[in-house]
């Protein structure tokens, strides 16, 4: 393949090893000191996606020093997927992050880019990773403006008085349990001079215990990770100002601990969302739907061209999909853009339907909507006719629910144990499809 003599020396080391090529597969040999190869697969068959994965093993085999990188040979895509692979997999987390320690022989701008959305994700995941203690919803809306500084981003943080004097309801319902209020974080791009075109909305629960219906004692180890999809759309929005797309991008963040006691929403409490219409909370652990519908109605006034929400939603989701992929719902033409997108991102989603049917599951006695359809069957699809409700039929829009993918158990592919990022990369590559 090459005429390079290292690479033929290596070779022969190879074929007496009986090293075959798979995607990730490493082994070292010496060369006047220590060289890592690492599998691409069989020739001719490398993708950005075995690529990102391949060089994520080979950033995990040197898990300590500097990791020097011969990258003259990829061409631009699989280059920035190296670089993407590397930082993601060298990403650690014991109280800040640490994915380091490494460098390109050559730089170019596929490679920054690919570095570039690598530590994306790994902000991300630093945020999933903070422990609830740490990360209450005032500091995580601390740290979105600080990123939005970092960024070229405007933010605006709103307190709870505000959200009381603008009729946010159903976020004060969720958060009111809490001794720590809740807040609400705008973002903004502006690549032109027009109106919004996207509006990204993403749920941002910092600790989910179930309020009042209170969750068991596994079900909250991992709750931390609830406020994975503003997390997202955080990461993804950094990335906004480095790629300058024609584009003008709103992110609207909805933050809250969702916590029981005598000031939290009982069941069977009504409260009045943000565009007017009441919701009859019937089970306050399905409290993310909750501060999404007023986060959608609110991102709806800008009259955006389209809107995408993610959110760890369903635990149906995960049930349904495993732990690596997550579900898009929604208008055809935005599933279209985000199958599209995540396709080009490594990012598995899988399209569920919507039929009219399960609406109905939501109809209350006594308000407009009720947060719990009762049913067990479908909760992926009654949670998203849920949300459509606050959702005018005149905008395009997707829900994305990666209650499976968003954390991680155990260690693969790009992926280590705990907050994974899932969705930056796919909301990235949405949104520069999206541009003019």
């Amino acid at each position: 393949m090459h005429d390079d003599p290292h690479l033929a020396r290596h070779a022969q080391v190879l074929d007496a090893l009986d090293f075959v090529p798979d995607v990730g597969r490493t082994a070292v040999v010496d060369d006047g000191g220590a060289v890592l190869l690492v599998g691409l697969g069989e020739r001719g068959t490398s993708s950005t996606a075995s690529t990102r994965i391949a060089f994520a093993f080979a950033a995990r085999a040197i898990a300590a020093g500097e990791l020097v990188v011969e990258t003259e040979d990829l061409e631009a895509d699989l280059l920035q997927a190296a670089a993407e692979g590397i930082v993601l997999g060298r990403y650690s987390f014991r109280g800040s992050s640490r994915h380091s320690g490494w460098k390109p022989s050559t730089l170019s701008p596929s490679w920054e880019a690919g570095i570039a959305i690598g530590e994306a994700v790994c902000l991300a995941r630093d945020l999933v990773n903070t422990p609830p203690n740490v990360m209450t919803p005032d500091i995580l809306a601390e740290s979105f403006r600080v990123l939005a500084i970092d960024g070229g981003l405007t933010a605006t943080v709103r307190d709870e008085q505000w959200l009381r004097e603008e009729g946010f309801g159903a976020v004060l319902a969720i958060g009111g349990g809490s001794s720590n209020p809740p807040r609400l974080v705008e973002l903004e791009y502006r690549g032109h001079d027009g109106g919004t075109d996207v509006c990204l909305v993403g749920k941002g629960v910092t600790f989910d215990s179930g309020g009042n219906s209170l969750k068991d004692a596994d079900g909250m180890m991992t709750m931390k990770s609830d406020m994975a999809g503003a997390a997202a759309v955080a990461g993804a929005m950094s990335l906004l100002r480095r790629f300058a797309p024609r584009i003008n991008v709103r992110a609207v963040l909805p933050l809250v601990e969702n916590m029981p006691g005598s000031t939290a929403t009982r069941p069977g409490d009504v409260v009045t969302a943000r565009n007017g219409l009441t919701i009859e909370i019937l089970n306050t652990d399905f409290e993310g739907r909750v501060i999404l519908a007023d986060a959608l109605g609110y991102a709806a006034e800008a009259n955006p061209g389209a809107i995408v929400d993610v959110a760890t939603l369903t635990y149906a989701a995960a049930n349904a999909l495993g732990n690596r992929t997550g579900a898009v719902l929604g208008d055809d033409s935005e599933i279209a853009r985000i199958r599209t997108a995540a396709d080009r991102s490594g990012e598995p989603f899988w399209p569920f339907p919507m039929p009219s049917h399960f609406a109905a599951q939501l109809d209350s006695d006594v308000a407009d909507v009720k947060n719990f359809p009762g049913a067990r069957e479908g909760r992926v699809i009654s949670a998203a006719h849920f949300l459509r409700r606050f959702v005018p039929g005149t905008v395009d829009w997707a829900h994305l629910d990666i209650a499976g993918p968003a954390w991680a158990d155990e260690t693969y592919e790009l992926t280590t144990r705990g907050g994974t990022g899932f969705g930056v990369r796919t909301l990235l590559q949405y949104l520069l499809d999206r541009a003019h």
